[in-house]
């Protein structure tokens, strides 16, 4: 099973990548009904069903599911996906915090676990990465001392 992993630097930029993702899949085969969209907290499927909507993608809570096969994209918690599978599923981190060090290891542990044993065919697991400058030859910097030609400052 192909897992995609991709970084955003922030939420905007996660959930642009969650919606091409979905268009892709949809457009190589994969039936909207059989994708589910899981997140670790209600607050952030509450954040992306309005995301996905306000861009006219169809979507059913898997808290009112009946598990009747329909055409849209199901979307819920990964505790309410327990028991249930579909042939793609796509795992957006909208918090860009590591739970390492805060007591939330073991219940992040478990519910990875579970959302990623949920695809049949397909894993979609999106994250946003802030970037950071380590160093002052590091490529951040590198970038920022460009001029408009596209030449690092102090080059010829």
């Amino acid at each position: 099973m192909p897992v995609r992993h991709v970084n955003a630097p922030h939420r905007r930029g996660l959930l642009l990548l969650l919606r091409l993702a979905l268009r892709h899949d949809t457009d190589d085969g994969t039936r909207p009904g059989d994708m589910a969209v899981l997140c670790h907290t209600r607050a952030d499927v509450s954040h992306i069903t309005s995301e996905l909507t306000a861009h006219g993608i169809p979507l059913t809570a898997l808290d009112s599911w009946d598990g009747k096969p329909d055409d849209n994209i199901k979307i819920g918690t990964i505790n309410r996906a327990k028991g249930l599978d579909f042939a793609a599923v796509y795992v957006p981190h909208l918090n860009a915090e590591d739970p390492t060090g805060t007591g939330k290891e073991t219940w992040y542990i478990q519910r990875e676990y579970v959302a990623r044993t949920r695809p049949r065919d397909r894993l979609w697991i999106g994250y946003i990465v802030r970037p950071t400058i380590t160093s002052r030859r590091g490529p951040a910097n590198q970038f920022l001392r460009q001029g408009r030609t596209g030449r690092t400052a102090g080059s010829v």
